[in-house]
C-alpha cells in the first residue's frame, strides 16, 4: 500500500499545483495498475483510497481542466464504489457517498454507468437502512440524501427507477423523521420535485392520495423558511395541469396556507429576512385557482374558507395580500353566477353598512330599497342570504311602516319561516327568526 499512497500523494500535489495534465493522468494510469495485480484485493484496495483521501483527489479533479482522464476509468470506479456502500464502516459509506454525489453532479456519462450497474438500487437501499441506524458519522444522511439528489436531477430513467426501488416511502419517512433537520428535509423535498418531474411515472405516483396526505401532514410541524419555500417550490412543480391542481385542493392544501398566513400574521412574523409568507403562499394559492374545477371546489358554493379568507385580504393593509385578494377574486369570478353573487354579496354589504345610521333609513325605504329587498327572496346562496337578512333588519329597526309591509307579504313570510329552520347556515336561521319577531310586533 505504500506505492499507492506515495502515487496518491503525488497526484494531490500535481493538481493542487496544476502541473502538466499529461503528468497528472500518468499518476492516476498508475494508481489503476494497483487493480491489475494478480491476486489483489480490489475492494480492500479502494477502502485504502478512500481512508487516504481520494474522495477529495476525485473532486479537485472534476473541478479542474483534467476532468477528461478520470471519464476513462468511472466504469472501473464506480463500480466499485457501488459495491462499498454496503460496507460495514460507516466512514467508508460516508466518503463513497461524497464522491458519487460528486461524480454524478451534471455528469449524465456517470450516471448512465450507475444506473446499468444497479446503482440507484443500492443507493435507496442505504438510505432505507439509515432510517434506523445510530451512532452514524456527522452529515451521514445529509451526504446520502444529497448523493440521491445529485443522481436523480434531470435524469428521468433513473427518477423511474428510484420510483421502482421504492424511494417515495423512503422518503416520506425521511420528512416525518427528521423534519427537524433542515438540509436533510430540503435534500428529500428537491428530490420529490426532481421525481415529479418524471411524467412517465413519478409525477402520478405524487399525486397520489396518500403521498400528498404525508406531505400535507408535514404543515402540522414548524417548518423554517427555506423547508416552507421548498415544500412550495414542489407543490408548484405539481401543479402543471387542472386534475393535479384539484387534486391539491380536494386534499385541502390551500386551507392548510391560509391558516399558516392567518397565524403568521397574528404572531406578527410574516416577513423573515428574503422570505414573504404574504407573498409566497397567496401566489400558490392563486395558481390552484386558475384550474376551473379546483376554483369550483374552493369556491363552494361561496361559503369556501379559501373564498372567504382571499375576501378579507381585500381589507389588508399588506401590498402583497391586497393584491393577491383582487387576482383570487377575479378567479373566482370567472363564472357569471359566481361573479352575480360577488356583487349581491357586496352591494348587499353596502346597503346594510348605509342603514346604520337613523336618518339613512327613511330616505333607502323611500328610494324602494325595502321592495328590491324582498325581490330577492328566491336567492339561494346562504351568504347573500344572510347579507340580504341583515340589511332588512336595519331597515326594520323604528321603521313601522316598513315592519308592515313584511309582515304583509305572504310569500316573503313564508320564506322567512322556512330560513328560520335552516341548520347549514345559524347566521341565517338567527336573522330570519329575528325579522319574523319584528314584523309580529307591529299587528
Amino acid at each position: 500500500m505504500d506505492e499507492l499512497s506515495d502515487q496518491l500523494h503525488k497526484l494531490n500535489l500535481g493538481i493542487k499545483r496544476k502541473s502538466d495534465c499529461s503528468r497528472n493522468s500518468e499518476n492516476f494510469v498508475e494508481i489503476n495498475k494497483q487493480f491489475s495485480v494478480e491476486g489483489c484485493n480490489k475492494k480492500a484496495i479502494v477502502e485504502f483510497l478512500i481512508k487516504s483521501g481520494i474522495v477529495d483527489t476525485l473532486s479537485l479533479i472534476l473541478k479542474s481542466r483534467e476532468r477528461f482522464f478520470l471519464h476513462q476509468h468511472l466504469p472501473f470506479y464506480n463500480c466499485t464504489l457501488l459495491e462499498l456502500l454496503s460496507n460495514n464502516d460507516s466512514n467508508v459509506v460516508l466518503q463513497v457517498c461524497r464522491a458519487l454525489g460528486n461524480i454524478c453532479y451534471e455528469n449524465d456519462t456517470a450516471r448512465s454507468l450507475i444506473k446499468e450497474h444497479n446503482g440507484v438500487y443500492r443507493l435507496v437501499q442505504l438510505l432505507r437502512n439509515l432510517l434506523e441506524k445510530e451512532d452514524l458519522p456527522e452529515n451521514m444522511r445529509t451526504i446520502a440524501s444529497g448523493c440521491l439528489l445529485n443522481l436523480t436531477d434531470t435524469y428521468e430513467e433513473i427518477q423511474d427507477q428510484a420510483i421502482d426501488a421504492g424511494i417515495l416511502d423512503v422518503l416520506l419517512q425521511y420528512l416525518l423523521k427528521f423534519s427537524s433537520d433542515e438540509d436533510v428535509v430540503t435534500h428529500c423535498l428537491l428530490v420529490l420535485s426532481c421525481l415529479a418531474d418524471s411524467r412517465k411515472k413519478g409525477r402520478g405516483k405524487i399525486l397520489e392520495k396518500s403521498v400528498l396526505s404525508s406531505l400535507l401532514n408535514l404543515f402540522e410541524k414548524p417548518l423554517k423558511d427555506d423547508i416552507m419555500d421548498s415544500f412550495l417550490e414542489l407543490f408548484g412543480n405539481l401543479c402543471e395541469n387542472d386534475s393535479a391542481k384539484l387534486s391539491l385542493a380536494k386534499m385541502g392544501l390551500c386551507e392548510k396556507l391560509v391558516e399558516i398566513i392567518q397565524k403568521h400574521l397574528n404572531s406578527g412574523s410574516a416577513v423573515t429576512g428574503s422570505f414573504n409568507i404574504c407573498k409566497t403562499i397567496p401566489d400558490l394559492i392563486i395558481l390552484i385557482l386558475t384550474g376551473d374545477a379546483s376554483m369550483e371546489h374552493l369556491w363552494n358554493n361561496g361559503q369556501g374558507v379559501v373564498y372567504k379568507a382571499t375576501l378579507s385580504w381585500l381589507k389588508s393593509n399588506d401590498e402583497n395580500l391586497l393584491t393577491a385578494g383582487a387576482l383570487a377574486t377575479g378567479n373566482f369570478a370567472r363564472r357569471d353566477s359566481h361573479c352575480i353573487q360577488i356583487m349581491q354579496h357586496a352591494v348587499l354589504a353596502a346597503l346594510r353598512n348605509l342603514a346604520i345610521p337613523a336618518q339613512n333609513k327613511a330616505a333607502m325605504v323611500k328610494l324602494g330599497i325595502v321592495t328590491n329587498l324582498i325581490d330577492m327572496m328566491n336567492v339561494e346562496t346562504f351568504p347573500v342570504v344572510f347579507k340580504l337578512l341583515g340589511t332588512l333588519r336595519m331597515l326594520l329597526d323604528k321603521q313601522e311602516e316598513v315592519a308592515k309591509s313584511v309582515g304583509e307579504n305572504l310569500e316573503f313570510v313564508k320564506r322567512l319561516v322556512s330560513w328560520s329552520s335552516v341548520e347549514d347556515h345559524p347566521g341565517v336561521k338567527g336573522g330570519s327568526n329575528k325579522i319574523v319577531g319584528l314584523a309580529c310586533e307591529k299587528f
